[in-house]
């Protein structure tokens, strides 16, 4: 039994991940800005400024925290800064051991594309973690969560997203002829993966978690049999990706308060590219999967029959 600390756990991602350690020894802290967050089940609240580097390496010694788990959203600097503030506290806090960075994405980290926050905020922590802290850290790859294709008929956390695949509205931006794999994780299945993994000896840099990979033409043809319908379906050839465009979903609407409409259109493009060349797809050997068999992964055609079957 370890103490954990939890970034961002009061919502998205970290919310799941708290939840997933109620039934585990490890006793669980939720770092948050704000005291007057209530905290799920038998985790406490402990308010931290990220911008104080000190503050918070006392606040993880007074705590006696081992790992930190950050889920910190990365869309934006002032986000990495926190992000990075906390690794730096970790690395300083004699009590601390263990870092997952937020990622939570797949493998490749493409210096190509540093100019997009959303990408060069991950590459920064891994270089800081990697070359100047003593802290054993890992990233978990998942793809991309399966959560964003089962709203709003699935239990989530997560804020709305609807690329490639805009189930709500029946349309679908495909990358390429549709034929590339992508690989759709669950978030709660997900949570217990990182809950699990504390039982390791030993971390690896990247740890994959792999939900469930399938052709996009193939998901189409899953989502267009449990909603009965046939979707408006657009490709987009990879002419149109390298122009940083992507065909405009109405889902995506809604994405626009977290992401200028241009910057979400060459993000996008971006993971467009990545699908096409495969990136995706992450490889199931080797996977945390393979560690703890007894997690049974949420399939896609599953998740498409429980969400939308019928509606």
């Amino acid at each position: 039994m370890v103490n954990v600390a939890i970034a961002g756990g009061t919502g998205a991602l970290g919310r799941a991940i708290v939840e997933a350690f109620q039934d585990s020894p490890h006793k669980i802290f939720v770092l948050s800005r704000k005291a007057e967050f209530k905290p799920v089940g038998n985790a406490i609240v402990v308010q931290v400024d990220y911008n104080n580097v000190e503050s918070m390496c006392d606040a993880l010694e007074e705590h006696s925290i081992h790992t930190v788990i950050s889920a910190l959203s990365l869309n934006d600097a002032s986000d990495c800064t926190s992000q990075l503030n906390l690794i730096r506290a970790a690395d300083a806090a004699e009590s601390t051991k263990r870092f997952v960075t937020s990622d939570f994405a797949i493998s490749q980290l493409d210096r190509n594309w540093l100019h997009l926050p959303v990408i060069k905020n991950r590459v920064d922590s891994v270089e800081l973690l990697r070359t100047t802290t003593s802290l054993e850290w890992t990233r978990f790859t998942i793809g991309t969560f399966m959560d964003y294709f089962g709203g709003p008929h699935i239990k989530t956390y997560l804020p709305p997203n609807s690329w490639p695949i805009d189930m709500v509205n029946a349309a679908a931006a495909l990358p390429g002829d549709g034929e590339a794999q992508m690989t759709f994780t669950y978030s709660f299945d997900v949570a217990q993966f990182v809950v699990k993994s504390l039982d390791l000896p030993r971390w690896d840099e990247e740890m994959r978690i792999v939900g469930d990979t399938v052709k996009l033409n193939d998901f189409l043809k899953m989502a267009e049999e449990a909603r009965d319908k046939k979707f408006d379906v657009k490709y987009d050839d990879m002419e149109k990706l390298q122009r940083g465009e992507v065909t405009e979903l109405p889902g995506m609407e809604s994405l626009y308060i977290y992401f200028p409409k241009s910057e979400l259109q060459e993000t996008m493009s971006a993971f467009g590219q990545w699908t096409v060349k495969g990136f995706m797809a992450l490889d199931r050997e080797g996977a945390l999967n393979d560690k703890f068999p007894e997690v049974k992964t949420l399939k896609i055609r599953e998740m498409l029959d429980q969400c939308w079957k019928g509606k």
